[in-house]
């Protein structure tokens, strides 16, 4: 009687080791953003010679679902990561990993012309560690105000007290209607940054920050979200044209 089911295919190691990372890649056990481990613990992971990690590695970029960056590693294949462009609060879906810390601080000489307030101007800086609600990858978050907004204003307000919704309705009101703008730069990570992110000294990084103005201009207020680089590609989510 004929065997129905075909021949058996014997599977070379590299294909194996594939098959294993294209597991983990898929049911999350490399997180994005993070590098994979290195040829050697791959080596010794799956007990194989180096030849077949590095063939395994190059199966998977090869079928997009790696990105190397040389000399850091191999990351997990690019993410979308929509960016908000109405109103509301950019970390809403982030889950804080420590607690805030807020903390006052004097202008240097690129804060002050970024605000345009003199130097030594008071700054209110709020920072929280975090991790996005979706893909666990880890996110520094900063919040940045001039104490200078805050002048004339009664009460006196406590900045490091209020949500972002509280500031931005105290700002329309005592500012007009307020407009935002979302810049993007790519950065290497200091030590720090490094250390709460996980990833080795000098990785690329990607600093985005919204600017949220008055309506003549003026710069009100801050909100900077460091992340990590490879694979990750962030565009602004659609909005109506009229």
């Amino acid at each position: 009687m004929a065997d129905d089911d075909g021949p058996i295919v014997r599977s070379t190691l590299t294909e194996q080791i594939v098959s294993r990372l294209r597991t983990s890649l898929s049911d999350g056990s490399f997180p994005l953003g993070q590098p994979l481990p290195s040829e050697h613990e791959l080596m010794e992971r799956y007990g194989v010679s180096r030849n077949v990690v590095r063939a395994a590695i190059s199966a998977l970029r090869g079928q997009g679902l790696i990105y190397t960056v040389r000399g850091i590693g191999s990351f997990p294949s690019e993410t979308v990561r929509n960016i908000p462009r109405i109103p509301g609060d950019p970390w809403d879906t982030l889950i804080p990993t420590k607690d805030p810390f807020a903390r006052r601080d004097y202008a240097d000489a690129e804060t002050a012309e970024l605000f345009d307030v003199p130097k030594r101007m008071m700054m209110f800086i709020t920072e929280r560690p975090a991790t996005r609600e979706d893909t666990g990858q880890k996110v520094l978050t900063a919040r940045v105000m001039p104490a200078s907004v805050f002048f004339g204003i009664e009460p006196s307000p406590m900045p490091f007290e209020m949500t972002r919704a509280e500031l931005v309705t105290l700002f329309n009101k005592h500012f007009g209607p307020l407009t935002e703008e979302y810049g993007f730069q790519a950065i290497g990570a200091d030590p720090n940054q490094a250390l709460e992110l996980g990833v080795p000294k000098g990785a690329p990084l990607i600093e985005i920050t919204r600017y949220t103005r008055s309506a003549e201009g003026r710069l009100l207020m801050t909100e900077t979200e460091i992340t990590t680089g490879p694979g990750i590609r962030h565009i602004t989510a659609p909005v109506p044209v009229s």
